[in-house]
């Protein structure tokens, strides 16, 4: 599996005071290479025992292609091409289906993760979790309307919010990165206890959906290099990946501005 980083030249974050910065592609390299893609001595201890984040994040990939492929093979997309399996068109969730073994495997070691478990809205974890007094849910959590449906979560899913739960507490950039996670969820998980992490995935369970699935190019191009077994095209796409994570991750910060104003 592919352990190295691509760097993003030039990306915007949001910082603590509010200001917009340039990632450099150094910055980046370094927070998405060594730290997250090898195993480390210090997690073996932990949740996820020896098989270190990359392997967590590639089972949890590889999880949720099953997933889709199983909803395509029990027609849950064939009502038509425009159909969505997951977030998925039915035309792009039927050729991951074609693929080969191999082949989803190939996808399955993405840097990042595939899926999208609303790692981005913190008034949705909030509304999930509960307030935490005088922390980033209190004042969340007053903003939310919705109603968590919790569902009997899969083992993939339960794999992704131990993932979740693990990268939080190391700060940084390296939930954003792998999850899409903002800084304000990440302060919510930071502050969840280990009680509640059924709970959060149960939600995530109920929130599944492909990362980037109505993005015009991003599945597209992954699911066409794969296909072509062309390495320099799905390094491009994957540096594409990359690049939007950090445009998602700015969206996400400018508008919990917007809302705590």
């Amino acid at each position: 599996m592919e352990r190295s980083a691509v760097a993003v030249r030039g990306e915007a974050v949001s910082t603590p005071r509010g200001r917009v910065r340039r990632l450099s592609a150094a910055a980046i390299e370094e927070a998405a290479s060594a730290p997250l893609f090898q195993e480390r001595p210090s997690w073996q201890a932990g949740m996820l025992g020896a098989t270190g984040v990359a392997q967590a994040l590639e089972e949890a990939n590889r999880g949720f292609l099953e997933r889709v492929t199983t909803r395509v093979a029990a027609g849950g997309g064939s009502v038509g091409a425009h159909a969505l399996v997951f977030g998925l068109s039915n035309d792009h969730a039927g050729r991951l289906r074609r693929l080969l073994p191999p082949e989803r495997e190939t996808l399955a070691a993405a840097p990042f993760a595939l899926f999208d478990l609303r790692f981005g809205d913190a008034v949705f974890w909030a509304s999930v979790l509960g307030p935490r007094e005088g922390g980033v849910g209190e004042a969340l959590a007053t903003l939310s309307g919705a109603t968590v449906t919790p569902l009997a979560p899969g083992r993939w899913v339960r794999a992704s919010v131990v993932l979740a739960w693990h990268l939080a507490q190391r700060g940084g950039l390296a939930a954003a990165l792998t999850l899409g996670m903002t800084p304000a969820v990440q302060a919510l998980w930071r502050g969840m206890p280990l009680a509640l992490l059924e709970q959060a995935a149960a939600a995530a369970e109920g929130a599944v959906l492909a990362r980037w699935g109505a993005h015009p190019k991003f599945w597209g191009r992954m699911l066409g290099a794969v296909e072509r077994r062309d390495a320099t095209g799905l390094q491009a796409v994957r540096h594409l990946g990359w690049q939007l994570l950090a445009t998602d991750g700015l969206r996400s910060s400018l508008a919990r501005r917007r809302l705590l104003r």
